[in-house]
């Protein structure tokens, strides 16, 4: 009953190792302390004379163009000068790689944090050229928040990180469809962007290498929970929040290399899936974890199997984030190239076959399709 198994063989789901030096990574701009971004959270402090609550919400609405003060805007990109100098020279480096993860302590939500304010203060930047007339300008540093987004997505860390860079580009690209709706800009001035917009469609291998750094952490888990290092998890929804019974706080009903079998097995069952062509079918799931696990007593390795449970319904939320974000830059493309259309010809196109190759070239508009469909 508490006997664990053999550990699996995994070197298929392993990353190979990737050394790229500090001068090269972009990625080094995140090892920022929080504290170095200047925020108006302490505006206060500042002279300005505003409470916290209140500005913080003006900054979220200054870098969603939702309302403008051009004093906080002036403000906030002055005093964040070098931080932005800094942003900019990491998008123009040739790496950007999350560092590996080799212990369970490693893990940092700083970076994180850091990505968000550096989202709205570049998002800022791009609100602070349209309102001065400079729509090019504003252009190309919404660009530049796609990019951090989609670069970010490609770093190659854990699950997490893939998520919120995932999220920092479907920010940028609601921007910029708003900034397409208002531009003045002719068709030619806009039609670089579209060229740009399809290289940030985030292929297939970053979200496979995505998982299998997901699952060298949660091995990473597993072991610092046998290792004593991390308690055993324990799902508070099996109870509806309540405190679960005692033997969820024994490792007892924890087996490691148990629970990495499954957990391999998992990922060989989905990883095909995640790797096809769109358009995408649903991902069938491997059935591998028996009846659900009982709360009074979680049977051998019931510890173990919830929280690969777990894991898949997190694995399941990626993917439909993935599809997600394609569809969004799907339709950010076709939003733009319906607008050179009408600006040159007036009118919008009766059937979107029109718009090729003209708007769209022939491979972006079959690779756009609706992951959905």
């Amino acid at each position: 009953f508490f006997l664990d198994s053999p550990p699996p063989e995994d070197a298929d789901l392993r990353l190979a190792p990737l050394s790229v030096p500090d001068e090269l990574n972009g990625f080094r701009l995140l090892s920022l302390d929080e504290n170095e971004i200047w925020w108006p959270e302490s505006a206060a402090e500042e002279g300005a004379g505003k409470d916290e609550g209140a500005a913080r919400i003006e900054v979220d609405e200054l870098a969603a163009g939702d309302k403008w003060d051009p004093e906080l805007a002036r403000t906030v990109l002055e005093k964040n000068r070098t931080v932005l100098e800094r942003f900019d020279e990491s998008l123009e480096l040739p790496q950007f790689r999350s560092p590996p993860i080799t212990r369970v302590g490693q893990v940092s939500f700083r970076p994180l944090l850091v990505m968000r304010k550096l989202l709205y203060l570049q998002s800022i930047r791009m609100w602070a050229l349209s309102r001065s007339g400079d729509d090019a300008g504003a252009f190309r540093e919404g660009l530049k928040a796609v990019r951090f987004g989609h670069r970010s997505e490609a770093a190659g860390g854990p699950l997490i990180g893939y998520l919120v860079g995932s999220a920092v580009k479907t920010t940028a690209l609601t921007n910029l469809d708003r900034l397409i709706t208002g531009t003045k800009l002719g068709a030619e001035a806009l039609q670089p962007v579209l060229r740009a917009l399809p290289s940030f469609a985030t292929g297939r291998e970053v979200l496979a290498d995505c998982f299998k750094a997901e699952y060298a952490f949660e091995v990473l888990y597993s072991d610092a929970v046998s290792a004593g290092e991390v308690p055993s998890p324990s799902p508070p929804d099996l109870m509806g929040g309540r405190p679960l019974p005692w033997p969820w706080s024994s490792r007892i009903f924890f087996l490691p290399n148990s629970s990495k079998r499954l957990l391999a097995a998992a990922y060989r069952g989905l990883l095909p899936g995640v790797t096809a062509l769109p358009p995408w079918k649903e991902i069938e799931y491997p059935k591998l974890f028996g009846p659900p696990v009982n709360p009074w007593f979680p049977g051998r390795n019931g510890v173990g199997r919830h929280a690969i449970n777990d894991v898949a319904r997190t694995i399941e939320r990626t993917i439909e984030r993935h599809r997600e974000t394609h569809l969004r830059l799907t339709f950010t493309c076709l939003i733009l190239a319906l607008k050179c259309h009408k600006t040159v010809r007036g009118t919008l196109p009766a059937r979107l076959d029109e718009l090729v190759p003209e708007y769209l070239g022939e491979l972006c508009y079959f690779s756009l399709v609706d992951p959905f469909a």
